[in-house]
């Protein structure tokens, strides 16, 4: 080995400070290795609880019970699929980002806990929310219609409409801790909104997918410090909600919000000029103050 190499490694060896990626800046920041371990222990704690052995043995028999279950309506390549990732028994190490443009609280930056999506029951959540989407997108409907896919969109859109503060009002949308919020009871009601016409011949593949993807956010588990955590995002006793970095998080936010926008017609009609969301981020434009 070069010996340049060897000095690298040997000081990286000694290196007290954590590399954490930003959220939205698409940057990184250093934190002392100390610092991380304490924060990343309270983010941990109210979000997960500590898992022994046998509490895994336990979700990996649950999961290959699944498996077996729902084999018959899945395809080959997606039970293969399947099978090869729960033989790895893979539980990564949580992560953290930093949201270094929100403001700072005791001189420090808010954190959000990741869970990655190597997790060896994360299979089950990515099979069943692109089985959903095929199904929904098989229908031709139109569940992203308020989906802010890019600012130009946004920005060409509320020119076109030349707001005006005496003719408009103007409502921002922020939604706090919106993935570990959106339950799967929301994310059920959402889909049985968009499909509310499909055909009942079809209802065992709709159904398999939704299961597939209760499962999979009712047993996600990660590491830390030579530990397993169980996932339940804030809920012990109750359902789960999504996890930040899951497959099918992005996917089901943007389900649920576009649902939610489109109950708010029922409420207020549907000739405002706008309503669109973000991820957590949304803007409502009505007529008149």
């Amino acid at each position: 080995m070069d010996s340049t190499i060897k000095q690298t490694m040997k000081g990286l060896s000694s290196f007290s400070f954590v590399v954490i990626p930003t959220d939205k800046a698409n940057s990184y920041r250093l934190i002392p290795l100390k610092e991380c371990i304490t924060r990343m222990e309270e983010q941990l704690e109210p979000m997960a609880d500590e898992i022994l052995v046998k509490g895994l043995k336990r979700i990996l028999n649950d999961a290959e019970e699944t498996l077996k279950t729902f084999e018959n309506y899945l395809g080959r390549d997606e039970k293969a699929f399947i099978e090869r990732t729960l033989k790895t028994k893979q539980i990564p190490s949580s992560e953290l980002l930093i949201k270094d443009h929100k403001a700072r609280k005791n001189g420090q930056f808010p954190l959000r806990l990741v869970i990655p999506t190597t997790n060896f029951t994360a299979c089950f959540s990515k099979v069943g929310y692109l089985g959903l989407k095929q199904v929904l997108d098989s229908y031709d409907i139109d569940y992203s219609r308020f989906t802010i896919a890019q600012a130009s969109y946004l920005k060409m859109t509320l020119s076109r409409h030349q707001l005006n503060r005496a003719l408009h009002s103007i409502f921002s949308i922020d939604v706090i801790n919106m993935y570990p919020s959106i339950k799967f009871s929301l994310i059920k009601k959402s889909v049985n909104f968009f499909l509310r016409n499909f055909p009942v011949k079809g209802r065992g593949t709709l159904n398999t997918c939704l299961k597939l993807i209760e499962f999979g956010m009712s047993s996600m588990l990660l590491s830390f410090h030579n530990k397993y955590y169980q996932y339940h995002c804030g809920d012990k006793d109750g359902e789960r909600g999504l996890a930040i970095g899951g497959f099918e998080s992005a996917f089901l936010a943007d389900l649920v919000a576009c649902y939610l926008l489109e109950a708010m017609i029922d409420l207020f009609g549907d000739e405002h000029p706008f309503k669109g969301m973000y991820r957590d981020d949304g803007i409502y434009v009505t007529n008149g103050k």
